[in-house]
């Protein structure tokens, strides 16, 4: 059996990037601690999360945040300079966000096309927080 379930804070910024089939992937890096006191100890563990759970941290999530990783573990190999070198990091199958960026952290994400579009779509959103009950004549 290989399953692993992890919590911890990303260590940076999420940096999506893309396979030349067009799927998006990140590697991230968790900061997980253990124990309490003068005994705690912070392990640095990779995750690995493909397409759309990619997508999402990478929009939803920033340095700091606090995610939740289900998955299993990887080995990978490669050389370098001769010598062969291996890492083993956790492959997601699914990530849960525990806390996520701000609303204003993801409006300052997004470009003039995708405000303009979410305006078209919701022309009251900007509104959401300004409207009562009360404004209401009926």
């Amino acid at each position: 059996m290989n399953n692993i379930n992890i919590i911890g804070n990303l260590t940076k910024d999420v940096e999506l990037k893309y396979t030349q089939n067009n799927k998006a992937i990140t590697t991230v890096t968790l900061a997980v601690n253990e124990g309490y006191g003068d005994s705690q100890k912070t392990y640095f563990i990779d995750v690995q999360v493909w397409e759309k759970q990619a997508e999402n941290l990478a929009k939803y999530c920033g340095k700091g945040s606090k995610i939740a990783v289900s998955g299993k573990l990887v080995q990978q190999t490669w050389e370098y300079e001769g010598k062969k070198q291996s890492k083993v990091l956790i492959q997601a199958n699914s990530v849960m966000f525990l806390d996520t960026k701000t609303k204003d952290d993801i409006k300052k994400e997004k470009t003039d096309h995708e405000i303009l579009r979410d305006a078209m779509q919701d022309p009251y959103a900007e509104f959401e927080n300004e409207i009562s009950s009360q404004d209401l004549p009926f």
